[in-house]
């Protein structure tokens, strides 16, 4: 089966992400990337990975550099989002901040300080899977900035959001039982056979 490049991008967008900002620096330059291709990997060793672009200049600065920070954006950060994108070019606004002596975004609502464990090939972008040296958190009140289907999104308030209706087994067509594995899974069973839920 073909799949076009446009309709897999499509697809993808359908799964909602974080921003981040990657930022890296050398002894020429520090440079910042937007990026949403940003996910934790393990908790022991605590490992994170990141995707870039082989044709972004942000491939080679971080590989050079082997130490970057990552800094998640929240939901009044939309503008620091583009900035780093190269959609605005105006720096006077954008405030830096450090961890473990390296740059973050000083109005993250969390930031990493990771140096570079192995960088794998990821077909038209580069894998950079990194170790985590230090963390930084806000209080737990900010929202994230979200990106889903090409666009800028934020978490709606709870009230505004009507809950899921549950279908019933019938309705759906599904029927489910416990069963007596260790972890107690629940798996669904439709008439085509065994299937996760």
């Amino acid at each position: 089966m073909s799949i076009d490049t446009r309709e897999f991008r499509q697809t993808m967008g359908m799964f909602a992400t974080g921003i981040t900002v990657v930022i890296a620096q050398t002894s020429a330059e520090t440079h910042g990337m937007t990026a949403n291709s940003f996910t934790s990997v393990s908790l022991d060793p605590m490992l994170i990975l990141v995707c870039i672009d082989r044709q972004a200049h942000m491939a080679s600065v971080i590989v050079e550099a082997q130490r970057f920070s990552i800094s998640v954006l929240g939901a009044e950060h939309e503008w620091l989002s583009r900035h780093f994108a190269g959609r605005v070019r105006d720096d006077s606004q954008v405030v830096f901040g450090a961890l473990d002596g390296i740059t973050t975004l000083h109005d993250a609502i969390a930031a990493l300080a990771c140096t570079i464990e192995q960088v794998l090939d990821g077909g038209d972008h580069i894998i950079v899977l990194a170790r985590v040296d230090a963390i930084q958190r806000d209080d737990g009140t900010a929202e994230p900035l979200l990106y889903y289907r090409g666009r800028y999104r934020q978490i709606a308030p709870p009230e505004t959001v009507e809950p899921a209706q549950q279908p019933t087994s019938q309705a759906a067509g599904v029927e489910h039982e416990e069963l007596s594995t260790e972890n107690r899974a629940r798996v669904y069973r439709r008439q085509s056979g065994w299937m996760p839920p």
